[in-house]
């Protein structure tokens, strides 16, 4: 819908667009509004941001299951963590 040709303002069509996914139990968590932009290209300072906030949260889901992933291997193998002991920054077997 072109917000021009049906004279629909962008704070109607935020509001229209909460309705109709609070109706449906999701919950906005972040609007990102480029004003008096046109949509024919990524070239937006809010579409950039809301691009990298996504990214940014994958990357965090990502990189949280990896070290996950390596900190239970490291245990299987025997090695604990050295976190909480600041001083020693290395691995070592229990016993």
């Amino acid at each position: 819908m072109r917000q021009a040709e049906h004279d629909v303002s962008i704070l109607d069509q935020s509001k229209q667009g909460e309705a109709y996914y609070a109706a449906r139990g999701y919950q906005t968590v972040a609007t990102y509004v480029g004003a008096g932009l046109s949509a024919t290209n990524d070239h937006r300072p809010e579409f950039q941001r809301m691009i990298m906030a996504q990214f940014n949260e994958y990357q965090s889901k990502e990189n949280a299951k990896h070290v996950l992933r390596a900190q239970k291997e490291n245990a299987r193998q025997g090695f604990c963590s050295p976190f909480g002991d600041i001083g020693d920054k290395t691995f070592r077997r229990h016993g």
